[in-house]
């Protein structure tokens, strides 16, 4: 069963007749949102979901954005947070998986990369946090690891980091995006933002396993990948 139709939830639609799991994927998507009715939704409808299925596996996906301290006491983290609780609290068979910032095929202007290109496409003026960083993953790639993890099965009932290795200071996304792209940004750096890091080490071995290379020009592939081929 599949719960929701965003990027995550269309990217794991191959679960939608399985009877064993359930892919919770309904959240909220703006990291940014402020608004207690979207986030007491995601609430009811998550405890619903865990009421209607006591015997199903549950998937949910929460946010590595805990671990940055510029973040973690947003109204979305400790909304996320509490989930987490939730469900560890009421549910014996589960997976928590903490996710970075995931690049996809999506008009959600909220992502950190569309939220860069469309700045810069349009020529419109931002101000950029010089001291931040931002880690991203590929959807298929976080789809990938996720599928491996559930089909080993040895990281159940744990919370588990779905992150790139490295992350990226946040004027380098933006001269490479200005790069790929041949346009350049119009911004205004502001002595903001931290860095912060996200343990990958135990699925370390499952990157292997899938022969996914973070290193090199990862990050250039990506851009390449969603962005040149396709006018979002």
């Amino acid at each position: 069963m599949v719960i929701g139709k965003g990027l995550i939830g269309e990217k794991f639609k191959s679960y939608q007749n399985n009877e064993k799991i359930v892919i919770f994927a309904s959240g909220v998507s703006n990291s940014k949102n402020i608004d207690p009715k979207q986030f007491e939704r995601e609430t009811e409808l998550l405890k619903k979901t865990i009421a209607e299925n006591s015997t199903k596996t549950i998937v949910y996906f929460s946010t590595c954005s805990i671990y940055d301290e510029s973040e973690n006491k947003s109204e979305y983290v400790l909304h996320k947070t509490a989930l987490e609780n939730y469900i560890q609290n009421n549910h014996s068979d589960y997976y928590i998986f903490r996710v970075s910032n995931l690049v996809g095929f999506t008009n959600n202007e909220n992502t950190v990369l569309n939220y860069f290109y469309f700045q810069i496409k349009n020529n419109k003026p931002f101000h950029l946090w010089q001291h931040a960083v931002r880690n991203l993953i590929d959807v298929d790639d976080m789809k990938l690891i996720i599928d491996k993890i559930i089909e080993k099965g040895h990281l159940k009932n744990t919370i588990v980091n779905i992150a790139n290795p490295t992350s990226y200071c946040v004027l380098d996304i933006v001269k490479t995006i200005e790069k790929t792209i041949s346009k350049k940004a119009q911004f205004s750096l502001v002595d903001k933002g931290i860095e912060f890091k996200i343990d990958t080490s135990v699925i370390a071995i499952i990157y292997e396993d899938l022969n996914i290379n973070f290193t090199g020009n990862y990050l250039e592939l990506l851009i390449k990948k969603y962005y040149l081929p396709n006018d979002l």
